[in-house]
C-alpha cells in the first residue's frame, strides 16, 4: 500500500465520522421542535410493495438462521412529523414475513402497522408501539 493510501486510510474513519456528526446536526437543527409532547401522527398509507431482491440486509449475529433485511424503495419520511416508515422484511429457511414499521426517534417510539405471513396478503397489526431509539441526552 503506497504512502498516500496509508495516510488517507489512516483518515478515512475519522473524516466520514465528522460528516456524519455535521449532517446529523443539521438535520437535528432543522427538526429541533419535534420531539414536542403535543405532537400528532398522521394517518400512515397503505403498506408500500416491497421487493425481497432490493432489500439491503441488516447485520445479524452469525449463529442467527433468520436474515433480516429493509427495501430502500419503501423508506419514506414524514418531515411534518419525523416519522420515517419502511418495511422490514424477515427471511428464514421456511419463510418469509414482512412488516411496515415506523419509527419517531425525537420521542424514541415505533409502531407496527401492518404484518405479512409468506403466502398470506398484508394484514394491519395490533396497535404494536414502544420505545425504539436511544433517549436523548438532557
Amino acid at each position: 500500500m503506497s504512502r498516500l493510501a496509508k495516510r488517507w486510510h489512516g483518515c478515512a474513519s475519522p473524516l466520514l465520522a465528522a460528516i456524519a456528526l455535521l449532517v446529523s446536526a443539521a438535520a437535528h437543527a432543522q427538526y429541533a421542535d419535534l420531539d414536542r409532547a403535543d405532537w400528532k401522527e398522521d394517518a400512515a398509507p397503505p403498506p408500500p410493495v416491497y421487493s425481497t431482491s432490493r432489500l439491503i440486509d441488516i447485520e445479524m449475529p452469525r449463529s442467527a438462521t433468520v436474515r433480516m433485511g429493509i427495501d430502500p424503495e419503501t423508506i419514506t419520511i414524514n418531515h411534518d412529523t419525523g416519522i420515517v416508515r419502511y418495511v422490514a422484511v424477515a427471511r428464514g429457511p421456511s419463510a418469509v414475513n414482512a412488516t411496515y414499521e415506523g419509527i419517531r426517534c425525537a420521542t424514541g417510539e415505533y409502531r407496527v402497522y401492518a404484518r405479512q405471513v409468506q403466502g398470506n396478503p398484508g394484514r394491519p397489526a395490533a396497535r404494536t408501539t414502544g420505545k425504539a431509539c436511544a433517549a436523548k441526552p438532557a
